[in-house]
């Protein structure tokens, strides 16, 4: 199955803990996007749309190649994911759970584990 591209905040950009994080220019498409996985996700609920605009333009843009694993159940994760497009399995202790696309009612995922430095 195609996988497509995903978003997640580009921290790993950073050249120290300490130095600002890198601003990456969106299209408007890619704003829309985003700012509907966001406004989908309960995490943003209280989130008033401005501080959502800011908050995506630090977000980079990943293409994943089919049969590639982005995250591994118990290890740890730093990213949050927002879909744009392709069909992703979601994996647990072996058995696929569901499968999730940019269209589908959850275009996100990960957002557990960084809310609660969690292990996915």
């Amino acid at each position: 199955k195609a996988r497509g591209a995903v978003f997640t905040p580009g921290l790993k950009k950073r050249t120290s803990p300490t130095s600002p994080p890198t601003r990456v220019e969106k299209t408007d498409r890619e704003k829309r996007v985003l700012l509907n996985g966001l406004s989908r996700c309960y995490m943003f609920d209280d989130m008033p749309e401005r501080t959502k605009v800011e908050l995506l333009s630090y977000f980079v843009s990943e293409r994943i190649r089919t049969g590639t694993s982005i995250v591994n159940q118990g290890k740890k994760n730093d990213k949050f994911y927002i879909i744009e497009n392709g069909q992703f399995d979601i994996t647990v202790d072996g058995k696929i759970q569901s499968m999730r696309s940019g269209i589908g009612n959850e275009p996100f995922f990960c957002e557990s584990a960084l809310m609660f430095d969690a292990k996915a």
